[in-house]
């Protein structure tokens, strides 16, 4: 596995604060965390994604970036992830019901089901 990590605030943009990918298309997962204000304008991830064409973000709000052994609450921070023996796969849905949690989790995991299947990381509101 090979990480990137970056954090972006709206004056300087995406930073890269450390990274061991030799080729940035590669990629294939982005983790990504931001303060809730950022959200008012998803340009950020549009950008990040132009960086990393080929990986899937995922990630959310957060009362706190870390990044490194800092802490800010404002702007978002990414971990760009190359999997070298391996593969990411993300799958999303919508829960509208407290009755609907365990048909759409089983939905969930049908969905990744596969025989290369190691881990299984879950985001939820």
């Amino acid at each position: 596995m090979k990480l990137e990590q970056l954090s972006w605030t709206p004056a300087e943009g995406w930073t890269t604060e450390r990274s061991e990918l030799q080729e940035p298309g590669a990629a294939q997962l982005a983790l990504v965390f931001c303060s809730p204000k950022s959200l008012e304008d998803l340009s950020f991830i549009e950008e990040l994604q132009g960086k990393f064409p080929e990986a899937r973000i995922i990630g959310g709000s957060t009362a706190g970036n870390i990044q490194d052994t800092s802490v800010s609450d404002a702007g978002a921070v990414a971990t760009v992830i190359h999997l070298e023996k391996g593969r990411a796969n993300v799958v999303t849905t919508d829960i509208d019901a407290p009755a609907e949690v365990r048909g759409t989790a089983r939905k969930v995991v049908e969905g990744l089901l596969a025989d290369d299947l190691k881990h299984i990381f879950v985001l939820s509101d």
